[in-house]
């Protein structure tokens, strides 16, 4: 006797559980009128191309494709809620507190905008700085600010812009682009390329 009660409790469905069940039974059903309907459509379609005549359906025929009223009714409280869901997520990156944004900077991550440090001497061209004699300009690097003494060993990049080696090299491990013209290194031409 109490084997027959707990079979029977564990047979027990709650409320919710069958409006659940429900709801899920009536999309699926939907769903599955779609799908029929969009195979028909799919087959008028290609035999009216090989006819020569095209066919179009409106908005007003979705509602034809549903049999049960209610089934129609619980595809569009299901949408709403869909619609609903999404506008929750929308997030203005102004609202947030700093604390929410260092957490959305851990989660997304960081790009490396640089070039890899073995790939670096490939696009530098070392030579002696020699101060033109014309010219009144102070040349310095423009990374850490010093003026380049005579005879001092500086590296170009392809775009002709000097700088010190250690300067350049911490700089395009960083970012891949000249500081002064914001031209991409990795495109200009490198040293192996000029010389041959």
């Amino acid at each position: 006797m109490e084997n027959e009660e707990d079979k029977q409790s564990s047979k027990k469905v709650t409320f919710a559980q069958l409006d659940q069940l429900e709801t899920d039974m009536a999309l699926a059903v939907a769903l599955q009128q779609q799908e029929r309907e969009f195979m028909n459509l799919m087959m008028s379609e290609s035999d009216s191309e090989e006819d020569g005549n095209g066919s179009a359906t409106g908005e007003e025929d979705s509602f034809e494709m549903f049999d049960d009223d209610t089934a129609y009714v619980n595809l569009e409280e299901l949408e709403e809620e869909d619609d609903s869901d999404y506008q929750e997520d929308d997030v203005d990156p102004d609202e947030l507190s700093y604390e929410d944004l260092i957490a959305l900077g851990e989660i997304v991550g960081t790009e490396n905008r640089g070039l890899p440090a073995n790939e670096i001497t490939h696009y530098l061209h070392p030579y002696e700085y020699k101060r033109q004699p014309n010219c009144k300009d102070v040349d310095q690097c423009v990374i850490c600010q010093f003026e380049y003494e005579e005879e001092e060993p500086v590296v170009a990049l392809g775009c002709q812009h000097a700088y010190h080696s250690e300067c350049i090299s911490k700089w395009l491990e960083m970012n891949k682009v000249c500081p002064i013209c914001n031209i991409e290194v990795s495109s200009s031409q490198s040293v192996s390329d000029r010389i041959t």
